[in-house]
């Protein structure tokens, strides 16, 4: 699954989803690019189940819930650091609010989520 298309947390599937999203980037420095990406998720077909990103129906198919589309929305915050010729570290901090598909469904209701990471990668 790709970042740039469903977002930094992985919470969704491409199954039966729309992501509209708006994403923007700028280079400080010649060593520094932000990244910040906001997107807003939601069903395809209504009637049809929310799908986790290992392809799994959430909740378990057959079991009753929400035709509501509104997934969440997901904001995404990337900074990058080129340290050194053969270095660079990443951080990222990501926001994903829960819409109504999933806050009025009450086998996949959960709180909205958050997630950081640091990563650095060494090319040699």
């Amino acid at each position: 699954m790709g970042h740039a298309y469903w977002g930094i947390i992985d919470n969704l599937n491409g199954q039966n989803l729309l992501d509209y999203s708006l994403q923007g980037s700028v280079k400080p420095s010649s060593k520094l690019t932000l990244v910040s990406a906001l997107h807003w998720f939601e069903k395809a077909e209504s009637s049809d189940p929310i799908y986790n990103v290992a392809g799994a129906p959430l909740p378990n198919p057959g079991a009753p819930g929400t035709t509501d589309k509104d997934i969440g929305t997901e904001v995404d915050l990337i900074a990058t650091y080129q340290a050194a010729k053969n270095l660079q570290l990443q951080t990222g901090y990501s926001w994903f609010f829960y819409g109504d598909a999933v806050t009025q469904d009450a086998a996949i209701n959960r709180g909205d989520a958050e997630f950081f990471y640091f990563m650095s990668t060494l090319n040699f």
